[in-house]
């Protein structure tokens, strides 16, 4: 880093499970020497900015400045190859899965119990 850097810190999900600790930090010599300011932050510190946040980052995404990384399994059969893409490294950016299940719920009658996509 340059002299004087500025490092945010937010979330260690991914040290969680790293040998040796929850994740520790390594060169701290490096942090005196070029008089480095490392702050910690959590989420919940900026809950008054959440709304124009979602507001801006939404109008972005329609405009296609911010693309978000995805992931996407589907249908029952790739369950297993979903979970254990998570803890592999195989997915990337959000991990999405699903399946659709169709069934039809007749009454005695043999009538939909479905009206307008809605259970009656």
């Amino acid at each position: 880093m340059k002299p004087f850097g500025r490092i945010a810190v937010c979330g260690m999900i991914g040290a969680y499970n790293a040998p040796g600790g929850s994740g520790h930090v390594q060169n701290l010599v490096e942090i005196i020497a070029r008089r480095i300011t490392m702050t910690g932050f959590l989420l919940m510190d900026f809950e008054e900015r959440f709304d124009a946040a979602r507001r801006d980052l939404a109008e972005w995404h329609r405009q296609g400045k911010l693309v978000s990384n995805e992931t996407v399994y589907e249908g029952i059969e790739n369950a297993p190859a979903a979970f254990l893409g998570l803890f592999s490294g195989k997915t990337r950016g959000k991990c999405w899965y699903g399946w659709q299940i169709n069934v039809k719920l007749l009454d005695k009658k043999g009538r939909s119990l479905y009206r307008g996509g809605t259970l009656l």
